[in-house]
């Protein structure tokens, strides 16, 4: 489907931990959507991303880890932060001063998008803003509540599916389901079904949440950044920290590694193939079983893959 929008692609994925932002660089890409983003991330150029800084009464400090790049832990009500971003984006991607940019935002945090509308309306009042709805992705739904799935679920669902059915479709006749994962702030596990319909899937706290949860729900476990190789730290744990560590990492990686293998034993005929997103996706991937595929950025790319005029 031709994209009707003159303008540069600008790509926003506004989720509870953090916002990534793109600017595509090929207007061609923009006006045709002919380009395989989802098989090739880097066709996105330049990614960028912002962190919420923790709000509310913590009583604890977040881990030192965190602050090593303070300009990168913002609230999601700063607008000026916004404005640093979308500068400094536009200058990577040789942005023309008068020229404009047309965004599509998957958002699941009302308060930053709230901000980046502001910044666009204060800053950059030339480009456009186009949420995506439910409505806009191209997949069947067989859940309870269709208009509750969050859109960035939705968004990495379809994309994953759309370049699982692309790499396969020499094999129509052997379609297969397939296990969608975001491993993020939170950690969603869905199933799409051999016909490519969403079918729900399992929520889980993901591996910073497990972390912070535990500290600010206790009196004396400290806050911690999560490690890079949950899967490789020694057990028992010698100390409060390890334990730690080791504790809410055998939680992530086994609850997952639990809801595959249950998914798994519904489509007995071969081994259902997995595709694993988000800010944990390498500390996940190395302890799934085959078949699994890493994808970058995969709401972000689902968007620039997404048919829609605007």
């Amino acid at each position: 489907m031709p994209f009707t929008s003159p303008h540069r692609l600008g790509l926003v994925d506004i989720g509870n931990s953090n916002l990534k932002a793109a600017i595509v660089p090929d207007k061609d890409a923009v006006r045709t959507l002919d380009r395989d983003y989802l098989a090739n991330p880097s066709l996105l150029g330049s990614v960028r991303s912002i962190h919420w800084l923790p709000t509310g009464d913590t009583s604890k400090p977040p881990p030192q880890e965190w602050m090593s790049a303070p300009e990168s832990w913002v609230v999601p009500n700063d607008v000026d932060a916004f404005h640093k971003l979308l500068k400094s984006l536009r200058n990577e991607s040789q942005v023309d001063r008068d020229e404009a940019i047309a965004w599509k935002v998957s958002s699941v945090q009302p308060a930053a998008y709230e901000s980046f509308q502001e910044c666009l309306r204060k800053h950059f009042p030339s480009d456009s803003l186009h949420p995506i709805e439910r409505s806009q992705i191209p997949m069947p739904l067989d859940v309870d509540a269709p208009d509750r799935v969050g859109i960035d679920r939705l968004l990495a669902a379809w994309g994953a599916w759309k370049h699982y059915s692309e790499q396969t479709r020499a094999l129509a006749d052997k379609q297969t389901p397939l296990i969608v994962i975001q491993a993020g702030t939170a950690v969603t596990v869905d199933w799409i079904n051999e016909q490519g319909t969403f079918c729900g899937g399992a929520i889980m706290p993901g591996l910073t949440m497990s972390l912070k949860y535990m500290a600010l729900g206790t009196a004396h476990l400290p806050w911690l950044a999560p490690p890079q190789r949950p899967s490789e730290l020694p057990l028992p744990g010698r100390n409060t920290q390890a334990a730690i560590l080791s504790g809410a990492s055998a939680g992530f990686l086994g609850g997952i590694s639990y809801l595959v293998a249950k998914y798994r034993s519904q489509w007995p005929r071969e081994q259902v193939p997995v595709i694993v997103s988000g800010g944990d996706k390498l500390s996940l991937a190395e302890s799934l079983i085959q078949p699994y595929q890493v994808m970058d950025h995969l709401v972000l790319t689902s968007l620039a893959c997404l048919p829609t005029r605007m």
